[in-house]
């Protein structure tokens, strides 16, 4: 199979995995699924954390810290505000605001993911 459709395949099994939650069983299932989820996250953030400063050099990954903490800052400011408004409207539109927002990452992380194994990072101080 092409990596494309192994990557739509898994995009789309954790995107109806996401969406099951909204299906709330048992409430005690929710909130242990929400743990494992939130335990899961916080494990994979330690991971890059620790890697991360081994594979590029420190100016690349200051740059790329600060890109991302003021997109995050930046679209949960807006996220905020649009919740507070669609709410009112129709709570469903939260929800479809949350998913096409995880839809359009996944695909732009598909479309502009770049291979760098292997590869020679230059360092801005050489």
């Amino acid at each position: 199979k092409q990596w494309y459709q192994r990557r739509v395949r898994g995009s789309l099994l954790v995107f109806l995995g996401v969406a099951s939650l909204f299906v709330c069983v048992n409430l005690l299932v929710t909130k242990i699924t929400l743990f494992l989820i939130k335990l899961f996250v916080h494990i994979c953030n330690t991971v890059l954390w620790i890697a991360i400063p081994e594979c590029y050099p420190t100016t690349l990954r200051n740059t790329a810290t600060g890109f991302i903490n003021f997109w995050g800052k930046s679209a949960g400011a807006v996220a905020t505000g649009l919740v507070y408004l669609l709410f009112y409207i129709s709570p469903t539109l939260v929800i479809s605001m949350f998913t096409g927002a995880a839809l359009a990452s996944t695909i732009a992380a598909m479309i502009w993911s770049r291979e760098t194994k292997d590869e020679r990072i230059a360092d801005g101080e050489e």
